[in-house]
């Protein structure tokens, strides 16, 4: 997404983020579903795909019990090392799909699995867990194999008769940005964090061309080969914050020169297939709508063809294989085709329940493979787009998220996973992945108890009061709605009249106040009648003191602020670095920071953790800096022994608060983690991200399902 990159980039630019989205209005349900009685297993379950109705209940199928499960031990140091992910519910979000050289077989990647069809009769021919977060899947040049990256760069290399990973992963040893693999497989381009870019073989694990950072913009959005492999395109935004298209020749490494007429940031950008054109979407306000519109360029001498704006807002685009027209996705499912010059729609136009977000045409160019949010993969005859298979699978989120915009013109889709652990640790509280309604899992058996709100708007981030009989949720972008959690009834909603939509939420540790954070401003409403009592300032991150009504923010100064939430007054104003993310341990006394380092002047962001003393607000000496990326997220364990953070590239990392030592760590196996919570014995902690999936980590397995029956 990506929002994850979005952060980073920003801190280098004074730090000041900018963000807007259409104005919604969220509508909650006058009468809301009575609570489901019966179970259904974890593994999401088929839901509709045009209205957000819940779920018809279902007996679960029983999965087999572990032969033998040890007693489950608290999280801490001396217990980390046994640590391993114990369950994993929900199969993610569409990722990509991709062509066979034979135009045979289709691969089909979704941010935790590797599926391939046959592409003829749409049969499922096999699924296989990825084990890591994938965000690159290619066919290599025999057929017989298939390669994957994530986007730290780590190639995995799988046999496609069998969907198993063939080889021990292949990591480059150094810390990637960005990776791309060209369609057809026979290029890697790995761009660096000293802006360098890698073009390697990836079948052969050779590298072929090292092009140095001169013109390689900062902040990388998309990489593309042309067809022939000749030229390598890469785009993305400079220190100056101003979006370039440069290309290079792969062979010599030298820099070819950019593309004119860019005056804002554009995505989707590809060759077509001829080589000859390169084209890509742009996005611009007009209002509060945003307006997209395609450009196309001469891919030799980089000069503008001709633009057009689109009559809706547009999610991909495809040069079709006579290039004289192309395929546009809209955010509403449709697709249309339109001609290349003109732009106008020519009579070719399908539907789908739920907008595309992945499309690719076979090689031999008789076939369209179209990918949607709800999960349908649709093989169409290229030429009339007439159906020709189609297969449907369960995803985690089932959703496009939130249109925003970050900075200038740069738009990429958010959306917050929506996950709460109860007080007392025994149930999961979770959007459906239509973010429609809320599902109730429980903790040891992973099997959803029932369901219950349905709202016509996306639900979004969630928290329980200290007793558990409340659980607030944000509904749409700034409406929260208390629901009873025993009955599933609506007990009171409010507007909270936000600038932008709520990103944090969270009750007081008496359940007297509910706090809610947009970005730079934080509302304290009073949690018995949802009434207002305080404006303070606040930019991404807060957190209550475990005892009291203070409440700790970061702000865009580099400053830590101390509130009382009965007064609304500021306690304390600290100097501190850039905050991501805070906590307090569980005696109060110490403040974990996570963040970036300030160096003014140093374009270098260095990700930096760090404790702080509660009541002398003075900073320990201790300091942890042995990360590729700065943590988003960060946790302390009940015994206040560990901290776990989790970073943009999935990155799960333990650390023992004394020395700083990291105890254990578990690489890209999470897509932009949000939300981490543990069970008030230690024994157990769960992680939320942003694809739907939940993620439970521990000594030993859950009772009663094992780990290998929740991921299918």
């Amino acid at each position: 997404m990506s929002f994850k990159k979005a952060l980073a980039f920003l801190v280098l630019f004074c730090l000041v983020g900018c963000t807007t989205a259409p104005a919604a209005t969220s509508a909650i349900s006058e009468n809301p579903p009575n609570t489901q009685s019966e179970t259904q297993t974890a593994t999401i379950q088929p839901e509709p795909t045009a209205t957000a109705t819940l779920p018809p209940t279902e007996t679960p199928t029983t999965a087999p019990s572990p032969t033998s499960t040890p007693e489950p031990e608290p999280i801490t140091v001396t217990t980390a090392d046994n640590l391993r992910m114990v369950r994993r519910m929900g199969n993610g979000f569409l990722e990509e799909v991709s062509w066979s050289h034979d135009s045979k077989e289709l691969a089909v990647l979704t941010s935790n699995h590797l599926r391939k069809i046959n592409a003829e009769t749409g049969e499922l021919e096999w699924t296989q867990e990825t084990g890591a977060v994938l965000t690159d899947i290619a066919f290599m040049r025999t057929g017989k194999k298939l390669q994957s990256t994530t986007s730290s760069g780590v190639l995995r290399t799988w046999g496609t008769a069998t969907g198993k990973m063939i080889s021990d992963p292949y990591n480059p040893l150094r810390f990637i940005n960005f990776a791309k693999l060209s369609d057809d497989g026979y290029y890697l381009a790995l761009v660096a964090d000293d802006q360098t870019v890698i073009v390697m073989d990836p079948e052969k694990g050779k590298v072929q061309q090292i092009i140095p950072n001169e013109s390689i913009p900062y902040w990388v959005t998309t990489v593309a080969f042309s067809p022939d492999h000749s030229t390598l395109l890469v785009a993305g935004y400079n220190y100056s914050y101003q979006f370039l298209m440069n290309k290079w020749d792969v062979k010599s490494g030298k820099f070819l020169g950019g593309f004119n007429g860019i005056s804002r940031g554009m995505d989707d950008i590809q060759y077509s297939p001829d080589g000859k054109k390169v084209g890509a979407i742009g996005r611009y306000n007009i209002g509060t709508e945003i307006t997209t519109y395609i450009t196309i360029w001469n891919a030799e001498n980089g000069q503008k063809i001709t633009n057009f704006n689109l009559a809706k807002q547009a999610t991909l685009f495809a040069f079709t294989p006579d290039e004289e027209s192309i395929l546009i996705s809209y955010r509403n499912g449709d697709v249309e085709r339109l001609d290349l010059m003109s732009g106008e729609p020519l009579d070719q136009t399908i539907s789908f329940d739920a907008p595309v977000t992945t499309l690719s045409f076979a090689p031999n160019s008789q076939k369209v493979a179209f990918g949607t949010a709800d999960g349908t993969i649709a093989i169409h005859d290229a030429a009339n787009l007439d159906l020709i298979s189609e297969y449907h699978y369960d995803l985690s989120l089932a959703t496009l998220g939130v249109m925003d915009k970050f900075y200038i013109y740069y738009y990429v889709e958010t959306i917050n996973p929506g996950v709460a652990l109860s007080p007392d640790g025994s149930k999961v509280a979770t959007a459906s992945p239509y973010r429609r309604w809320i599902d109730v899992i429980d903790l040891k058996t992973g099997r959803i108890e029932r369901s219950f709100g349905e709202v016509d708007d996306v639900l979004s981030v969630f928290a329980f009061s200290p007793d558990g009989k409340t659980l607030a949720t944000v509904v749409g972008e700034r409406q929260v709605v208390f629901w009873d959690f025993d009955t599933g009834t609506q007990k009171f909603a409010f507007n909270t009249g936000h600038t932008w939509e709520i990103d944090r939420m969270a009750f007081s540790p008496d359940g007297t106040h509910l706090a809610t954070l947009c970005e730079g401003e934080i509302s304290i409403w009073n949690a018995e009648t949802g009434k207002k009592e305080h404006l303070v300032s606040g930019h991404r991150t807060m957190e209550f003191a475990p005892e009291g009504n203070v409440l700790a923010s970061d702000n865009l100064d580099f400053g830590l602020y101390l509130w009382d939430c009965e007064t609304g007054r500021q306690k304390a104003s600290l100097s501190a670095e850039y905050i991501t993310d805070l906590d307090y341990s569980p005696d109060g006394k110490t403040i974990v920071l996570s963040g970036i380092q300030v160096q003014r002047n140093i374009r270098e962001a260095t990700p930096l953790i760090y404790f702080m003393d509660a009541e002398t607000h003075e900073r320990n000496s201790l300091e942890i800096t042995s990360m590729p990326n700065e943590p988003d997220v960060i946790r302390y364990s009940p015994d206040g022994s560990v901290v776990v953070s989790g970073d943009i590239n999935g990155n799960i990392r333990f650390w023992d608060v004394k020395t700083g030592t990291m105890l254990k760590s578990f690489d890209n196996i999470a897509v932009y983690p949000y939300e981490i919570h543990f069970t008030p014995d230690g024994e157990y902690m769960i992680l939320g991200s942003v694809d739907g999936t939940i993620l439970h980590f521990g000594t030993s397995d859950l009772p009663i399902i094992s780990a290998d029956s929740l991921t299918t």
